[in-house]
């Protein structure tokens, strides 16, 4: 059997066996077990709003790959390669049931709006208690919650925020188990001889720089609130409040900041210092193109800071020791209050960053060049839309519980917004697939509309300089050319260009750089 055939069988067979299985699973299921899984994911949500649901996905995820494992156990293959893959896909399903990928058995979401035009939104993925400590789990979210220092060096100007408790050091361990007990023995082998050239490379073994990494840790973005910078937009120019990006990890020791100074100095570029507050700041200027980039680095109170500025790092470490920053301020603090302090993590987004992006959008749709009354019509519409899009902005926590996470907090996107959206996609998605080619296709026309009106004026031309003996490199009169045409008058471009005639012997153009007499 050829292995496409072998490939086509067993997906065929997976699809068959997973419909049948599904319908003989819903069968036999507990009216009484369904109902508290249903109570578990729905007391960690909030009736009374726009929106509620609650999937019930106990063992989905497990069934699908167990029937996958039993057809392919079932096939009669005789090729090595596919007897290796099977292998594989057995050794897949007990590593994932083992760290934990198995565990979830509930999803819900709701939001309930507010008279403020906020909405209470969450979201709860239930799981099996005794999965909580598993590899995946501490991977994503960690442990237990805790105060996440790392927010403390956000500068007052960020306006958008991720912060976290993934265990990097579980991740590790995990991708090296999986790779050690799935891969097959060459491709197990590979991974480790990479590995180990990495660890040449840079002089430090991975996995003391991956153990060096702590749980706590922050990115954010800054807008400042008085600097600008002019990015292009097409051929004129859009200021934009000036961007930063900061990042700050929880570190037990200095291996990653002594392996970045390392790197830097290998490439000979210099790397400038300064102190602020007894730390010393590191600075690299790189050479990108429209936004100002001067890569800068620190380790303060068991932290590294990395920035795109040397003021972005500066203001961190004065915001940590100042007790200030983004989490001071009383926006951050409205967004925040009645949420728990110690937490797995949050998501911030700030009004003025919705704000921002909108007023780029803005100024990008009003510096683009419009030729044609077609071309206005379209921007019109956007501008419409745009208008009617309200500025995004949430504020969300996320909580690490034995029984699953919870994702809780405000929006200003409401259930209904949600819902809509859902309904429209399929709109958008014809909407994309449609515009572009009648755009496309709107273009071809009025170019060949355009090129059959060049064509009459060259005829026109010609005649006129028949008429008048006129030779190569003569002006011709306007009046003399028209009168041998239809209309009796000079064409007009569908899209707005403007014609010349030109001398005798050479073809009349059009001012738009797509309509060229061949």
């Amino acid at each position: 059997m050829k292995r496409s055939g072998l490939i086509c069988g067993v997906v065929a067979g997976l699809l068959v066996g997973t419909l049948c299985q599904g319908v003989a699973a819903q069968a036999v299921r507990d009216p009484e077990a369904v109902r508290q899984a249903f109570t578990a994911v729905a007391a960690r949500l909030d009736q009374g709003g726009d929106l509620m649901v609650v999937a019930n996905v106990d063992g989905l995820i497990e069934r699908s790959m167990a029937d996958m494992v039993e057809i392919m156990s079932t096939a009669t293959v005789d090729d090595a390669k596919a007897k290796e893959a099977m292998a594989a896909v057995n050794k897949l399903h007990t590593f994932l049931k083992k760290n934990g990928f198995y565990a979830i058995n509930g999803l819900g979401m709701s939001s309930v709006p507010r008279a403020d035009g906020q909405n209470v939104v969450k979201m709860f993925i239930s799981r099996d208690a005794q999965a909580a400590m598993l590899p995946l789990w501490r991977a994503c979210v960690g442990g237990a919650p805790r105060e996440l220092q790392s927010l403390r060096f956000l500068p007052a100007t960020t306006e958008l925020a991720r912060a976290g408790t993934t265990d990097i050091k579980q991740l590790w361990a995990m991708i090296q188990k999986g790779v050690s007990e799935v891969a097959p023995a060459e491709a197990a082998q590979q991974f480790a001889q990479g590995i180990e050239g990495a660890a040449m490379m840079i002089g430090v073994p991975i996995d003391d720089l991956i153990g060096s990494i702590g749980v706590d840790s922050v990115i954010g973005i800054q807008f400042s609130s008085d600097a600008k910078i002019t990015i292009p937009a097409g051929e004129k120019q859009m200021a934009i409040p000036s961007p930063s990006l900061l990042l700050a990890m929880q570190v037990k020791d200095d291996t990653l900041m002594t392996l970045v100074k390392g790197q830097v100095v290998k490439t000979g570029m210099p790397l400038m210092e300064s102190q602020v507050e007894g730390t010393t700041v590191y600075a690299l200027n790189l050479p990108v193109p429209v936004v100002p980039v001067q890569l800068a680095m620190a380790q303060h109170k068991g932290y590294l800071l990395i920035g795109t500025t040397v003021q972005t790092v500066t203001e961190a470490i004065k915001a940590y020791t100042g007790k200030g920053g983004l989490i001071a301020t009383e926006a951050y603090k409205v967004a925040f209050a009645g949420q728990p302090a110690k937490n797995n993590g949050i998501a911030y987004v700030s009004a003025r960053f919705g704000e921002i992006i909108r007023s780029i959008q803005e100024s990008a749709m009003a510096l683009a060049p419009s030729t044609g009354a077609q071309d206005k019509a379209s921007r019109d519409l956007v501008t419409r839309l745009l208008d009617r899009q309200q500025n995004y902005s949430c504020a969300i926590t996320i909580m690490n519980y034995k029984s699953g996470v919870r994702a809780s907090g405000t929006t200003s996107a409401s259930g209904q917004q949600l819902v809509a959206s859902m309904a429209i996609a399929p709109v958008g998605m014809v909407a994309a697939i449609a515009i572009p080619s009648f755009v496309k296709a709107r273009g071809k026309a009025q170019a060949s509309a355009c090129i059959n009106n060049l064509r009459m004026l060259d005829s026109g031309k010609e005649q006129a300089a028949m008429e008048q003996n006129l030779q190569d490199g003569a002006a011709v009169d306007e009046a003399a050319v028209t009168k041998y045409l239809p209309t009796a008058a000079i064409p007009v471009c569908p899209k707005g260009g403007i014609y010349t005639l030109g001398p005798i012997g050479t073809n009349p153009t059009c001012s738009d750089p797509g309509h060229v007499l061949p």
